[in-house]
């Protein structure tokens, strides 16, 4: 795989990631409140099927849940938060990659079918990127870190994060890099 159409992934990875921080994160407003089903679907972001199908006992993911008396689904927010922050990396999808696609293309000013095949089959892409559309990837990264870093801290608190997880991906690489060239 060509090493740019690789960034080009690792951006929608990094967007991916960002998105999904965004979107989980900043909705919980407690984390013990008991809630329903439109609730919990609302909190991750999925349908209200999805919700119903990751109940059932057949279900290889379970998402956490108690029922009522009554017999009705009701859920822990903090379960839901940490059981979406434990299955980030793509185990479960809170946002559709249509979505993210769509996002990617318009960043890089092409068309959501370009921007699924870069996602879909990297390994097609043999050519280097035109250096538009390279420079366009540049100011998405740049434009996508500055957001990333605004975002702040977690709901849990600490220290806010300041490297999207790409970069975080090379660090031991350029450690390892910079090791060898001091020996």
């Amino acid at each position: 795989m060509n090493r740019l159409h690789a960034s080009t992934y690792s951006h929608f990875e990094d967007l991916k990631y960002v998105r999904q921080l965004r979107s989980i994160e900043f909705r919980a407003s407690t984390n013990g409140k008991e809630l329903t089903i439109g609730e919990a679907a609302e909190l991750l972001g999925v349908p209200e099927p999805w919700i119903y199908a990751h109940t059932r006992q057949s279900s290889k993911n379970p998402i956490p849940h108690f029922k009522t008396d009554s017999g009705g689904l009701r859920f822990i927010e903090k379960e839901l938060l940490d059981y979406s922050r434990d299955r980030h990396h793509g185990t479960n999808r809170f946002l559709t990659t249509v979505d993210l696609e769509q996002e990617l293309a318009s960043r890089l000013g092409v068309s959501a079918r370009r921007a699924y095949g870069f996602v879909a089959h990297p390994e097609n892409y043999k050519n280097p990127l035109p250096i538009t559309l390279g420079e366009r990837l540049l100011s998405s990264v740049a434009g996508l870190r500055e957001e990333f870093q605004q975002l702040g801290s977690t709901a849990k608190g600490g220290r806010p994060k300041t490297l999207l997880p790409s970069e975080d991906k090379k660090l031991p690489g350029k450690y390892e890099a910079l090791k060898s060239d001091l020996h």
